[in-house]
């Protein structure tokens, strides 16, 4: 909830709140405020509750949390992985290594191509003697 506070700040929190309200007003404030957040819990989940029940049947696995745009993308997008595993998954070779073995391996079994079609010729004959056929103007 507070991810971001720190020792230093908890501490500093608690001295200003000794200097504003001071030694004797702190201990009754601090259960208001408390008596304050649960009453605010227990509405957010009588509510959460509620939301649930007028859902009806299949929908009992619901959270909000669900409805959160990074939730949302996880779920459908990544199939439920954490977006650490995603990145990490996609840097593995070893899913396209296996590819390449599997295409290999089914092209040693196929056996070598055949031609269906006329091969271009590899040298010309001659007079009996076979020469390369070649372009003189590209070499």
């Amino acid at each position: 909830m507070l991810p971001d506070v720190g020792l230093l700040k908890l501490v500093t929190l608690a001295v200003i709140a000794v200097l504003v309200f001071g030694p004797d007003k702190l201990p009754e404030l601090v259960r208001q405020v408390t008596s304050f957040l649960q009453n605010v819990r227990r509405f957010t989940d009588g509510a959460q509750q509620e939301v649930r029940s007028q859902l009806g049947p299949g929908y009992e696995d619901f959270t909000f949390s669900d409805l959160h745009p990074r939730e949302l993308a996880r779920k459908h997008l990544l199939d439920g992985q954490t977006p650490a595993e995603a990145v990490r998954e996609s840097f593995d070779p070893r899913a396209e290594w296996a590819e390449t073995v599997d295409a290999v391996r089914g092209a040693v079994r196929a056996g070598p191509p055949v031609r269906t079609g006329p091969a271009a010729p590899a040298a010309a004959v001659e007079g009996g003697a076979v020469t390369p056929v070649f372009d003189p103007d590209t070499t």
